[in-house]
């Protein structure tokens, strides 16, 4: 029986508990195979972070003066509480909240820092950190996180032209990741794959069974990578500055264009929160909300569809996107339905505390559902549901993929249905996705 990323669920389904790398395998739908590839991920952390709290009431109270409603803040507290309260009964005092973890042969990280060390100075594992002992030196050319990061670049920028692309059959992706193996795998294929074309920047995989992509640089200047994609899914690797290419490939992947459900988690402006590869957008919320009213997603959301939003806990986000000229309304949406992400450690502590004042172990999203008549304009509901959602952090940036749980609540077990992800980073069979990291973790590389 394959292992459920959902590691459990409460009556009324307002609490989960999931694992986060758990889930993102599940989304590509890998064909069963022996043993089955498993995401490259870090070690759980194993206790909270060291305080980060104001050492006076001075300061405390300058941060409070900014926390927006209060209100609201306390609601969430009481939602978060008990969520917790009611994973610890159902779960017990030894219960893991995570599944065991694919770490790699070689942790670069072990040697230098123990996990008290780690806790203690909240170091973000990256992608290269994980990926470091897995790959060759420059010597060979095998390629390495950072290798990805510039190839991603070059694939969602001006130089797109100068790459070519060819499909190989599922079997491809599974095999080892050396210069060497790789060939041998490309000859045993080959009969089967694809002759190459040139790289456009988007790709359908419009059959039932997942395939591999592998593009390569016609001037052999920088590594080839192979990219898992899986079936009935299909991606735009660009920037989302400009959505001319969304609605040209919505149109094929989508009746209509029309999506039933769409996700979106923006690259807010965040002074805690850098990205190394990060979406050229200005630094400002008011060139992001420009951005993001260009998208045309009202164009894009089919009747009684759905539309969520990750946001951070700056007060200025929320009225971005719930306030009186925000994003829903732009969008035409009422809020419906509010989650949070719980950031756990192993044993299910929060990684800070839930009533701090400066750094909050959760993160929300906000979504909102369309009329069932596109002639109706979306009036505010008189309540909105809460849902809490516990995880153990992974790799720095690496949400949870909660599709498992969107198509149980929102969709109600619907397999027809057609969703996009904005700004995403990684594939989900049976949708589209849309950003300049898109490809990132559907790489070989980040696979056992």
């Amino acid at each position: 029986m394959e292992e459920s990323s959902i590691l459990f669920n409460n009556d009324d389904n307002s609490v989960f508990v999931i694992d986060i790398p758990t889930s993102i395998a599940e989304a590509q739908k890998l064909e069963s195979s022996a043993p089955r590839p498993r995401l490259l991920s870090c070690e759980p952390i194993s206790q909270p972070f060291s305080s980060t709290e104001p050492k006076s009431k001075t300061a405390e109270g300058k941060i409070w003066n900014h926390q927006g409603d209060s209100e609201l803040h306390f609601e969430v507290l009481r939602t978060l509480d008990a969520a917790l309260s009611a994973a610890k009964e159902a779960l017990g005092p030894k219960a893991s909240y995570c599944s065991d973890r694919y770490v790699g042969s070689d942790q670069p990280w072990q040697s230098r820092r123990d996990d008290s060390v780690r806790a203690q100075k909240r170091r973000r594992i990256s992608d290269q950190d994980v990926t470091e002992g897995l790959s060759c030196n420059s010597k060979t050319r095998e390629p390495t996180a950072d290798d990805l990061a510039e190839t991603l670049q070059h694939l969602a920028g001006d130089e797109h032209e100068s790459w070519e692309q060819r499909v190989y059959p599922s079997s491809h992706f599974t095999h080892p990741r050396t210069m060497l193996e790789r060939e041998q795998a490309q000859e045993h294929d080959s009969e089967d794959a694809e002759p190459s074309e040139d790289w456009d920047q988007h790709y359908f995989n419009d059959t039932n069974t997942s395939c591999t992509l592998e593009i390569q640089s016609k001037f052999a200047s920088l590594p080839g990578f192979t990219f898992h994609v899986p079936p009935r899914s299909a991606f735009i690797l660009s920037r989302c500055e400009v959505p001319s290419l969304l609605h040209s490939v919505a149109r094929q992947f989508a009746s209509k264009g029309r999506f039933d459900f769409i996700l979106l988690d923006p690259p807010w402006p965040n002074r805690s929160a850098s990205r190394k590869s990060s979406y050229r957008t200005n630094s400002d919320l008011r060139s992001l909300e420009e951005l993001l009213v260009g998208l045309d997603l009202d164009m894009h959301i089919a009747t009684g569809g759905y539309i969520a939003v990750w946001i951070t806990n700056r007060p200025a986000v929320r009225e971005l996107v719930l306030g009186a000229s925000g994003l829903f309304k732009v969008w035409n949406i009422s809020l419906v339905e509010e989650w949070a992400w719980m950031k756990v450690t192993q044993q299910g502590e929060p990684v800070t505390p839930i009533n701090g004042t400066w750094r909050k172990p959760y993160e929300i999203l906000l979504i909102g559902k369309a009329p069932l008549d596109r002639m109706l304009v979306a009036e505010p509901m008189d309540t909105v549901t809460r849902r809490t959602v516990l995880a153990v952090p992974d790799l720095h940036s690496r949400k949870p993929c909660l599709k498992q749980i969107f198509e149980r609540i929102l969709l109600q077990g619907r397999e027809d249905y057609r969703g996009l992800e904005v700004f995403a980073r990684h594939l989900v069979s049976g949708w589209l996705s849309w950003g300049d990291e898109v490809l990132k973790y559907n790489w070989s590389g980040f696979w056992s």
